[in-house]
């Protein structure tokens, strides 16, 4: 049987490992969605750059070829242009913000408050 002591130092060691990896930088929390959406965005810029425009949001063979993904919920992650020159990328991974999401503006990820 587990004294006091063990127990208090079981939850205090979980308590640090919570506290830790919610103040973990944003890149490392989210490393493979970012690695996946750098590649996207290298070939959205590629596709501008051959075709002189961007693809339509409801482009979705072009979509496809570029590496985008389908799922019930939509694409993702999921693929918004802007206008002529910009678009975003959006990793909508439930319901409620922060998304994570990059702007070919801007040209870095970010947590958003709003989708």
């Amino acid at each position: 049987m587990k004294t006091f002591k063990e127990l208090l130092i079981g939850f205090c060691v979980i308590a640090l490992l919570m506290v830790a990896y919610v103040n973990l930088p944003m890149e490392w929390r989210r490393y493979k969605d970012i690695r996946v959406g750098n590649k996207l965005i290298t070939q959205v810029a590629n596709y501008q750059q051959k075709n002189h425009r961007l693809p339509e949001n409801q482009e979705t063979s072009i979509l496809l070829q570029l590496g985008f993904h389908q799922n019930k919920q939509g694409w993702q992650p999921n693929y918004r242009k802007l206008n002529a020159q910009n678009f975003q990328i959006i990793y909508a991974d439930g319901y409620d913000a922060p998304y994570l999401a990059w702007d070919s503006a801007n040209k870095t990820w970010a947590l958003v408050q709003n989708k």
